[in-house]
């Protein structure tokens, strides 16, 4: 269990260091592409909340498809 804990911990500080990283490379792009990356803003949060479902599910098969936690 404590694997699964820290593969978790793992993945979602990825995904939050590359999110972070992305608005960070957004926020200091030029003056003339602000309006374009405004349009583009909530296709982000779709992919973004994809991907965050995406890992969440994965993990909860990883821990359906070996319940190692159950073994004595």
């Amino acid at each position: 269990m404590a694997n699964a804990i820290i593969a978790f911990a793992i993945a979602a500080a990825t995904l939050v260091l590359l999110l972070v990283g992305a608005s960070v490379a957004l926020a200091t792009a030029s003056e003339r592409r602000v309006e374009a990356v405004k349009r583009q803003g909530p296709h982000v949060k779709r992919v973004g909340g994809v991907l965050l479902v995406t890992i969440g599910l994965w993990f909860a098969f990883l821990a359906v498809a070996n319940p190692i936690y159950l073994l004595p």
